[in-house]
């Protein structure tokens, strides 16, 4: 989780304390969250998404909210989400696979570490 962060789109830290206390509440399942909460899906894959009916991004309560490619009216919605990089300058879409590229020989170090050292028998 904590190689996540630094890749995580933020404004207000929301979104990232949330996704955090999701993941800590499953601690030891071998479960993390990317990404937690109904803003999770579109804000992890970098894609916009809006309203079904009126092609708003800000929807209605209890909307069904579709992709804009998806969408068939007219909308001025992106089809790509831009992030703001002034907390976190690294924020990009899909940020489990930069943290796993960042870290990942550290992750695989920390696992074996803890499973044994990686020795058998």
């Amino acid at each position: 989780m904590e190689s996540m962060v630094p890749f995580m789109p933020m404004i207000t830290g929301s979104f990232i304390n949330t996704t955090c206390a999701a993941s800590a509440a499953v601690q030891g399942s071998g479960v993390v969250y990317a990404a937690y909460g109904p803003q999770g899906r579109f804000l992890y894959e970098g894609k916009g998404m809006v309203d079904e009916q009126t092609g708003s991004p800000w929807a209605r309560r209890g909307a069904k909210k579709v992709l804009v490619s998806q969408y068939g009216g007219k909308t001025r919605a992106k089809e790509r989400l831009e992030y703001t990089r002034q907390a976190h300058p690294k924020a990009q879409a899909e940020w489990f696979e930069a943290a796993k590229k960042a870290d990942e020989k550290a992750w695989i170090h920390l696992v074996k570490e803890t499973a044994g050292g990686g020795k058998r028998g």
